[in-house]
C-alpha cells in the first residue's frame, strides 16, 4: 500500500454534537480515518461507540457538525439474534462467516461492532489476518483489549461527553496514561518537600529577627541608638 493511498482521508468528523431526550452524549467530537488505518473504539458500555457508528453510517443525525465519509461503507453489527447465541459453536461460525463476507464487499470503511462475540482463539487469529490484509480503514467498537491491541494502531477513548484520541493502540495510551499519573505523583511530591522546607527557612527567618528586634530593643534600654549594620541586618531578615 502506497503511502499516498494511506493519507487519503477516509472519514472526517467534525464537531459533532449528539444527544438523546435526557442525556448528551457528544460534544464538538472531532476525528478522522485514513485509508489504512485500523482504529479501535474502546468506552465503557452505554458510552456511545454503537450511536457512534449508527452517526457515521447516517442511520442517525447528529444534532450539529457534520461526518463526511470518501467511499463506501460496510457494517458488521453486533450479534442480537437468540437462537443463534443459544448456540455457541453455530454463533462463532455465522459470526465469523459473516464478517468474511463482508470483507470481500467494495468499500473503503469497515465498521465492526463487537466482532470477537462467539469467536475462539483460533477464529480470533484467523480474523485477525483478515484485518490486517484488509484494503481499507477499519473502525472497531470492542470490549476484547487483547484483539484490538493486536490489530489497532490509534485508540479513540469515549468518555463522558468527552472523548480521547491517542496515537497508539490501547495497552500503549494506558501505559502512557500511567507514567503520566506517576510523573504528576513525582511533581506533588517534590512541590510538597520544596514547601516544606520553605516553610522551615521563613520560620527560622522569623525566629532570627524576633531575636534580632530583642537584641536591639534591649541596646535601645541602655541609652544607646542601633548602628547602621543594625539597622542593614534587619533589613536583610525582613
Amino acid at each position: 500500500m502506497s503511502e499516498t493511498k494511506f493519507n487519503k482521508t477516509l472519514l472526517s468528523v467534525s464537531h459533532v454534537d449528539f444527544s438523546y431526550p435526557k442525556r448528551n452524549l457528544f460534544t464538538d467530537l472531532n476525528f478522522s480515518i485514513a485509508n489504512g488505518e485500523r482504529v479501535a473504539l474502546v468506552g465503557p458500555n452505554g458510552i456511545g461507540k454503537s450511536t457512534l457508528i449508527d452517526l457515521i453510517r447516517k442511520q442517525i443525525q447528529p444534532d450539529d457538525g457534520q461526518i463526511i465519509c470518501h467511499g463506501e461503507i460496510n457494517y458488521v453489527p453486533q450479534v442480537n439474534d437468540q437462537t443463534v447465541i443459544n448456540d455457541s459453536k453455530s454463533a462463532g461460525e455465522k459470526r465469523l462467516a459473516l464478517i468474511e463476507n463482508t470483507i470481500w464487499l467494495p468499500g473503503s470503511l469497515l465498521l465492526l461492532d463487537e466482532p470477537t462475540v462467539y469467536l475462539d482463539d483460533t477464529n480470533i487469529q484467523n480474523l485477525l489476518y483478515l484485518l490486517k490484509n484488509y484494503d481499507g480503514a477499519i473502525l472497531v467498537a470492542s470490549h476484547d483489549l487483547d484483539f484490538i491491541n493486536q490489530l489497532c494502531e490509534r485508540t479513540i477513548i469515549l468518555q463522558p461527553n468527552n472523548a480521547v484520541y491517542y496515537p497508539g493502540n490501547y495497552a500503549q495510551y494506558l501505559e502512557q496514561k500511567q507514567l503520566d499519573k506517576q510523573a504528576v505523583h513525582n511533581f506533588n511530591e517534590k512541590r510538597d518537600i520544596l514547601k516544606q522546607q520553605i516553610t522551615e527557612k521563613v520560620s527560622t527567618l522569623k525566629q532570627k529577627s524576633t531575636d534580632y528586634n530583642h537584641f536591639a530593643k534591649t541596646q535601645d534600654n541602655t541609652g544607646r541608638y542601633p548602628s547602621r549594620s543594625h539597622d542593614h541586618v534587619q533589613k536583610g531578615l525582613n
